[in-house]
């Protein structure tokens, strides 16, 4: 999988597409203001954050509408292998899975 080659074992990229794959099926382009938790979770500061959007439209993941300072995956297949990219991540972890089911379910 394309997204597991560039996101290794660095779970600070799991977390920024884990947050991006749950904006994707609520609306199919997002703004850095959507990623915030990322930003006041300490996972990224704002700069860093920035500057790996743009490497991420640069290697043809996400592009980026710029009158309307957007970014969106880039197109369908890219869509499906990161929720492929997710479920394997899910499979693989299965503690987190657990403790991710139960707080889904108490919402």
């Amino acid at each position: 999988n394309v997204f597991e080659d560039r996101v290794g074992l660095d779970t600070r990229h799991q977390k920024l597409w884990k947050t991006i794959a749950t904006i994707i099926p609520i609306k199919p382009s997002f703004k850095l203001r959507d990623l915030d938790e990322l930003v006041t979770g300490h996972t990224w500061t704002e700069p860093e954050l920035r500057k790996e959007l743009g490497e991420l439209v640069r290697y043809n993941f996400l592009s980026y509408a710029p009158p309307r300072a957007a970014y969106a995956l880039q197109g369908r297949s890219m869509e499906l292998g990161l929720l492929e990219y997710i479920n394997m991540l899910e499979e693989e972890n299965p503690v987190r899975s657990a403790s991710s089911a139960r707080i889904s379910a108490a919402r």
